[in-house]
């Protein structure tokens, strides 16, 4: 086994020594393509991403503990945890490759969390007073269960991608465990090592909050600041809860509709999907909206004009008699008990708002609020249009594998059929000449006569054709600033995708010739826009993709250039086409013409001619001068019946048509294949859906062909189901996860509330920085899943000890906030800094990569933000559901719920919590 760049280390040595043993000779060998150099470069742009955010990883710890031991003792869990992650690895058969070192470079933020969360808890506990020894214990016990539910929700989030199907689960196998690996031994490190080294490192009686330094006095100082203004925004909240819960999570849906809204031409599509009839998005979110607050409104007043058995009677009498009615109505049994549920609480709402207006006991304040809610998603959908015209291209863009730089450029020369090989080395010179005038291009080099593996997609020879790859120069990288170079070095903004528009621009239309550009932007899977039109009518297929071709090149869809097909007009041919019902006249069969007609191009050897004992054979053809005039092959005998012969004319129709270059089949189809490149700023997949939809309002395929997209397109419909599974698995093991460890069934969803919020904080993220979303930004999307619960686990967990010491719950909100608040922005700004390497895209070929750095970084930013309000507003929220769902349990007589943790934290703080009522009734709700 090997890999390229052992293969290439192997081959250097052999060419230094074929270039000694010649060296008197003058014989000397240039590289103008490497592929193992860019893998090189790749994994020297990830051990300085992954040595950097170690870094800047203990800069931010330092910077909050200001404390050296304590910077240590946290900092120690990364090159351990690696270390071990090594061994496991190389157990599992894994090699180091970009994916496996990713993996490691994606834990760096994730490694030092638990020892983050459990170093700060036993300082903390210093801070009481506490022994060293004691500290350490009680510190890592008080945040065990947190540190367990943080670790657990990564792992789970990623292995069902090292069990994903398809193309893309084998290749993100090795980051998927790595990254879990890794992330077991932070767990385990955190139980071991950290509190092991703090009970001796540390001394008894250490305060953080009252350091000797000046920059740490300072900032205790800021920060102590920050804890209060925290505190004071906290209680506003808790006291304003709905309007947090429910302004937190409209900020979401507002996201999602102003970048739904960027896909709109005119405002009346951004209301109407179609201009006409089929709403959009915004204006079904503004209908929801509606609904929901009408709802809300008219139980808020049912709950207060009857008491509950009332209540209680009039749904169950509602639903009882919207089952009897569906019954009779011959609905199915699901849909008459999803009306018999669903029905009555509608009802119920519409009948209490509109009470609730004639009595006129609704508020001004209220409508307005209702009003300028729904109002949020129209105006974000507006935004998003207006963004998308402002910057003339979509502003949300998706591709299925990330544009790469992969520092060469590849021109594809085609003439018409029969031209000379000297009018194609003609054009290849004056393409040479121009390449070569670019500042950026370092080699050219060209084939003539042959494209070995052509801009289509396949390869072809012939006088014709001719191929000229241009090599650039190496693209400049961050460490390249610190160290001298021998030859100069490419911009870091002048990308290959830049340098191939920009011999477009010059080569221009050459008479006579089609030349296409290709900058590399399929990722491996050729152009990066490729159609598939199949029909068994050839001229119908070959009319249809020319069509096509046209429109492409007319600049219907913008950003595509070179469009192309795979059937090519070859050199003109003399065709016979057989005439049945004459040859079945003469009982001549297809294998007689066939067999009289090679005799006649490839000749019969059937005659030998011996002479002196040595036998040669004679080869019986028509003259070379002969071949291609119709009148003297109609003139040949196929057969002789009754002494007379049946001439070729006599049995087939011959004309002079040009002949086929190549004939593709699929699915017992033939095939001709439309494909074309791309202008810097414009990805695969969002271009493709725009050239999808011209062919569907042009109706440009008619009847009888079959269109299929391919490359790129294709890979993302055969590959994006394995991956929303994995996601939709991932959420399901997260709750499950969470459910098992605080053994309740509501506050999962707590903590979950962060996801959304994180998920549209990495899109919003990419919308910014004009990235596309990609498979490989979707890892980023899969690790936000477990990345963003853990600040919401610290608050809940801690709100959930001190209950059980007495608090009440407001209380205990308020002081597990601000509490927690120091460990949730130590271990927050470290992943943002521990990927902020892989999101600036420092070095060569890390364009790869970028995607996963800037949507962890965007997700986690926004997270934090809404989630240090919305989480404890939430949790209250579901608290309440909880104590509800509990008294309507054992008024049914039915035994306490199984869900007991939840019940001893708000029944067990009875004598000191007042009622949930009456603290909505104090917040002012």
């Amino acid at each position: 086994e090997g890999n390229a760049v052992d293969i290439t280390a192997a081959s250097d040595k052999v060419v230094q020594q074929v270039q000694a043993q010649y060296k008197d000779r003058g014989i000397t060998f240039i590289k103008t393509l490497e592929t193992a150099k860019q893998i090189s470069d790749s994994l020297n742009d990830l051990r300085f991403s992954l040595m950097f955010g170690i870094f800047l990883v203990a800069l931010i710890v330092y910077i909050f503990l200001h404390n050296f031991r304590g910077t240590l003792i946290v900092v120690l869990a990364i090159p351990t945890c690696i270390f071990a992650s090594f061994m496991a690895m190389r157990l599992f058969g894994f090699t180091v490759n970009n994916m496996s070192m990713l993996s490691l470079s994606l834990a760096i933020g994730v490694l030092v969390d638990d020892a983050i969360v459990v170093i700060e808890n036993i300082y903390r506990h210093l801070r009481m007073g506490e022994d060293p020894r004691d500290a350490a214990i009680n510190g890592r016990s008080e945040i065990g269960l947190a540190a367990i539910a943080i670790t657990l929700a990564d792992v789970v989030v990623f292995l069902p991608i090292a069990t994903m199907g398809g193309i893309v689960g084998q290749f993100f196998k090795p980051l998927a465990l790595g990254f879990v690996i890794a992330t077991l031994f932070s767990l385990f490190v955190s139980f071991t090592l950290t509190p092991m080294l703090a009970a001796r490192w540390y001394r008894k009686g250490e305060n953080m909050e009252h350091p000797t330094g000046r920059f740490a006095q300072w900032f205790e100082r800021r920060f102590g600041a920050l804890e209060n203004s925290y505190r004071r925004g906290l209680e506003w909240g808790l006291n304003h809860r709905w309007f947090v819960f429910i302004m937190g999570n409209a900020v979401l849906f507002a996201v999602i509709a102003f970048i739904a809204g960027s896909f709109a031409p005119d405002v009346q599509h951004v209301l109407f999907a179609d201009g006409k009839q089929q709403p959009a998005l915004p204006l079904m979110l503004l209908q929801l909206a509606v609904v929901l607050g009408i709802v809300v409104f008219g139980f808020q007043f049912l709950r207060a004009a009857f008491g509950p058995v009332a209540r209680k009677r009039l749904y169950l009498g509602m639903a009882g008699l919207m089952f009897i009615g569906g019954l009779s109505m011959g609905f199915s049994p699901v849909l008459t008990l999803m009306m018999a549920l669903l029905a009555p609480l509608l009802l119920i709402g519409f009948v209490g708002f509109f009470a609730n207006i004639g009595m006129r006991k609704v508020k001004s304040r209220l409508i307005l609020n209702a009003a300028l809610f729904g109002l949020m998603f129209p105006v974000a959908a507006i935004g998003g249009m207006a963004f998308a015209h402002w910057k003339q291209d979509a502003a949300f863009k998706f591709s299925f594998v990330p544009s790469t730089d992969e520092g060469r450029i590849g021109i594809n020369v085609q003439l018409p059929a029969g031209s000379s090989l000297a009018r194609t080395q003609e054009i290849v010179g004056r393409i040479e000449g121009v390449a070569m005038q670019d500042p950026e291009v370092k080699y050219v080099t060209s084939q003539v006569g042959t494209q070995s593996g052509g801009f289509s997609g396949g390869g072809a020879s012939g006088s014709n054709y001719a191929q000229i790859s241009v090599t650039l120069f190496d693209k400049r990288a961050f460490m390249d600033y610190f160290r001298s170079h021998t030859e100069r070095l490419r911009p870091k903004d002048v990308s290959s995708t830049v340098v191939s528009a920009r011999l477009l621009q010059k080569i221009g239309r050459v008479p006579g010739a089609s030349v296409f550009v290709d900058s590399g932007q399929g990722g491996g899977f050729g152009a990066p826009i490729q159609l598939s039109l199949g029909s068994n009518d050839h001229d119908l297929l070959v009319a249809t993709a020319k069509k096509i071709r046209d429109g492409l090149d007319s600049g219907v869809v913008p950003g595509i250039v070179n469009p192309d097909i795979s059937s090519k007009v070859g050199k003109p041919e003399l065709q016979l086409k057989p005439d049945r019902a004459r040859m079945a006249d003469a009982n001549v069969s297809l294998a007689e013409l066939g067999l009289a007609l090679r005799t006649l191009y490839q000749g019969n050897e059937d005659a030998k001619l011996r002479v002196h004992g040595d036998e040669y054979s004679i080869r019986v053809m028509l003259d070379l001068k002969d071949r291609n005039d119709p009148n003297v092959i109609s003139q040949v005998p196929v057969l002789f019946k009754q002494g007379k012969p049946i001439t070729v004319g006599q049995l087939t129709t011959p004309q002079v048509k040009p002949a086929f270059d190549q004939i593709q089949r699929r699915a017992r189809l033939e095939e001709v294949r439309v494909s074309a490149n791309l202008l810097p700023g414009f990805v695969p997949g969002t271009v493709n859906q725009a050239v999808v939809k011209w062919m569907a309002d042009t109706h440009i395929v008619p009847e009888g062909v079959q269109l299929r997209p391919l490359g790129q397109a294709d890979a993302t419909a055969r590959e994006m189901p394995f991956m929303m599974m994995a996601f939709a698995l991932g959420f399901v093991l997260v709750y499950m996860l969470l459910a098992s460890l605080y053994d309740n069934l509501l506050y999962p969803l707590i903590i979950q509330f962060a996801q959304p919020q994180a998920l549209v904080g990495g899109l919003l993220a990419l919308v910014i920085t004009d990235k596309a979303l990609n498979v490989v930004g979707f890892i980023g999307l899969f690790a936000l899943m477990g990345l963003v619960g853990k600040n919401a686990i610290l608050v809940v967990d801690y709100a959930n000890t001190l209950r059980h010491r007495g608090r009440s719950r407001h209380d205990a909100l308020v002081e597990a906030g601000p509490t927690r608040l120091r460990p949730i922005l130590m271990t927050t700004l470290a992943l943002i800094v521990g990927m902020m390497p892989i999101a600036l895209a420092l070095g060569r070929g890390s364009e790869f990569r970028e995607t996963i750095g800037i949507i962890i970084i965007g997700g986690i930013s926004l997270s934090t933000l809404l989630t240090l309000f919305v989480i404890p507003c939430s949790y209250t929220i579901f608290d309440d559901m909880s104590l509800a769902i509990g008294r309507f349990l054992r008024r049914e007589g039915s035994p306490p719920a199984p869900t007991a943790p939840a019940a001893e934290l708000t029944t067990g703080d009875t004598e000191s919590e007042p009622d949930p009522n009456a603290e909505i009734v104090r917040g002012g709700e």
